[in-house]
C-alpha cells in the first residue's frame, strides 16, 4: 500500500513538473496581447522594437522591450582601457570597436549558457567568413565577440588571436548592452565616443556598413561649424 502511495505521489510530481508553461505576450508598453498580434508587430517594419523572452516555473513571457537602435556617447579612453583588461590586448587611440554581444539566458538558440568547442568553432568559421572583408578594408576596425558573464565556452585560439571573450564584471552589460535582447546585440564604438547599438538578430558585416559616412552622419549629425 505504501509503495502504491509513493508511486502515485511520484507520478503527480512528474506530471506537474512536465505541465507546459503558459505563454504570455506583451507589447512595448507591457500590455498583454495575443500571440498573433505579437508576431505581426515583430514583422511590422514600422514598429522598431526588439524582443526578449523570460521564464519562471509556470510561465514563458515574450515582450517587445526596447528600440532596435540605441545611441550613446561615452568617454572613449577609459572604455578602451576596460576592453584591454578584458581581452588582454592593446588597442590604439584610433580603434573602432565592432562588438557582438551574447546575453545570459538568451532563448535564441539551444546553446543558451553552455557553448561546446564545436559550437564555438562553427560560430568562428562563420564569423571569419563574413568579417574578413570589412576588417580588411578598415585597419582601424577591431571585432570582438563577447559573452555575458555566466556563459560557459572554451577558448579555441592562442591569446593574441582570440576574439571570443567574457564580459568581466559585466562592464559592457552595464555600459552599452543595458537591455537584454533575443539573439543578441551589436555595437560600433568610435574614438570620439559615439556608440551605435543594434539589437536583435543581425550580422557583423552588416553592422559595419553603418560606418559609412552617409549612414553615420544621419545617426550622429555633424555639428555645424561656428
Amino acid at each position: 500500500m505504501k509503495s502504491l502511495k509513493f508511486f502515485l505521489l511520484a507520478f503527480m510530481i512528474a506530471a506537474c513538473s512536465s505541465y507546459p508553461k503558459k505563454n504570455y505576450y506583451l507589447d512595448e508598453n507591457g500590455t498583454p496581447i495575443s500571440e498573433n498580434s505579437f508576431r505581426k508587430m515583430k514583422k511590422n517594419p514600422n514598429i522598431t522594437y526588439a524582443s526578449w523572452i523570460s521564464e519562471n516555473d509556470t510561465a514563458r513571457i515574450s515582450r517587445l522591450i526596447h528600440p532596435v537602435f540605441e545611441q550613446y556617447v561615452l568617454a572613449y579612453p577609459p572604455f578602451r582601457n576596460n576592453l584591454e583588461k578584458m581581452t588582454g590586448k592593446d588597442f590604439n587611440d584610433n580603434t573602432i570597436f565592432l562588438l557582438e554581444y551574447v546575453y545570459l539566458d538568451d532563448h535564441c538558440t539551444s546553446k543558451r549558457n553552455h557553448w561546446t568547442k564545436k559550437d564555438v568553432m562553427e560560430r568562428k568559421h562563420f564569423l571569419d567568413s563574413i568579417t574578413t572583408e570589412p576588417l580588411g578594408q578598415n585597419d582601424q576596425l577591431d571585432f570582438l565577440h563577447i559573452f555575458e558573464k555566466g556563459i560557459e565556452f572554451p577558448k579555441t585560439s592562442v591569446p593574441e588571436k582570440e576574439y571570443f571573450h567574457t564580459d568581466t564584471n559585466n562592464f559592457l552589460r552595464k555600459t552599452i548592452f543595458r537591455n537584454p535582447t533575443l539573439c543578441g546585440s551589436f555595437a560600433l564604438i568610435k574614438p570620439n565616443g559615439q556608440v551605435l547599438v543594434r539589437h536583435g538578430e543581425f550580422r557583423a558585416d552588416w553592422m559595419s556598413e553603418y560606418l559609412k559616412k552617409d549612414y553615420w552622419d544621419l545617426i550622429f549629425p555633424p555639428r555645424a561649424e561656428e
